[in-house]
């Protein structure tokens, strides 16, 4: 191994095991209602100070994804807030969680793949590349970025597919696209790649970066609803499986499982 690629490895894996420690950290979030009837999520803090009739509830927020939970997105569209379980399409690299929660109970292999990945691919001449992923899931589908600290920042990941352990990922880089395919164990991928063209191919392995919050064992979690109303895509929020407005109508399943204040 050449010495600055072992050195750019090194430095990478310190990198993982020191946002380990504290990137987490637990955030009051708050249901606001608007003047129109319909809701936004605000995380807690001086501009919501004085803000009557919210509902409150605990998330996670991180700069880096945290293992085992699921990112949740605010949207703005046409004036109006929504939360998403993916970012944008095309802006998946430039947009942040909003916060970190659990996944549904109907979604129980969610928690084995999210989070950061430090992946190393290996060509069929033997050469080595290091970079991150970052992962989610929404039911069997995958999005993701790659890491936006390095060159590989200006890849994209364009979607995948995460059933029964294994995982398919479509990938662009410049003006290559990639196929890559892995099985998942104990935090572990292990599978191949291609050029879609089939051009180049070889291996890749991911580890899952060590960052798991500490949940207390007796924390009370809830699932957070959402409704919507057709007209002008508005939404409301809350913890009330049977809560019925007129004009709104419910998701089938929950957006996410938050925690009890």
């Amino acid at each position: 191994m050449k010495p600055r690629l072992f050195l750019t490895y090194v430095a990478m894996s310190l990198t993982a095991l020191m946002i380990s420690a504290d990137d987490w950290t637990w955030h009051d979030a708050l249901i606001v209602p608007l003047p129109d009837g319909s809701h936004r999520i605000r995380l807690a803090g001086k501009s919501t100070v004085g803000i009557s009739n919210t509902q409150p509830f605990r998330v996670v927020t991180a700069s880096t994804w945290p293992a085992g939970l699921v990112p949740v997105f605010e949207i703005e569209r046409d004036g109006r807030y929504e939360l998403r379980r993916r970012p944008p399409a095309g802006r998946e690299n430039t947009t942040d969680p909003l916060f970190f929660a659990l996944a549904p109970l109907t979604e129980p292999d969610s928690g084995q793949l999210t989070g950061r990945w430090q992946i190393q691919s290996t060509n069929s001449n033997g050469g080595k590349h290091w970079t991150f992923f970052e992962l989610t899931t929404y039911g069997e589908r995958v999005v993701g970025r790659f890491d936006q600290n390095t060159d590989f920042r200006f890849g994209f990941i364009t979607g995948g597919v995460w059933r029964s352990n294994a995982l398919t990922l479509n990938a662009e880089y410049i003006q290559d696209r990639y196929q890559l395919e892995a099985a998942g164990r104990d935090g572990q991928l292990i599978g191949t790649w291609r050029k879609t063209d089939d051009s180049e191919h070889g291996w890749w392995t991911g580890t899952r970066a060590i960052l798991k919050p500490s949940l207390p064992l007796d924390a009370k979690t809830m699932p957070l609803w959402e409704w919507h109303r057709t007209p002008d895509r508005s939404r409301r929020y809350g913890f009330d499986t049977n809560a019925a407005w007129e004009g709104w109508e419910r998701t089938s399943e929950p957006l996410c499982r938050v925690w009890l204040p």
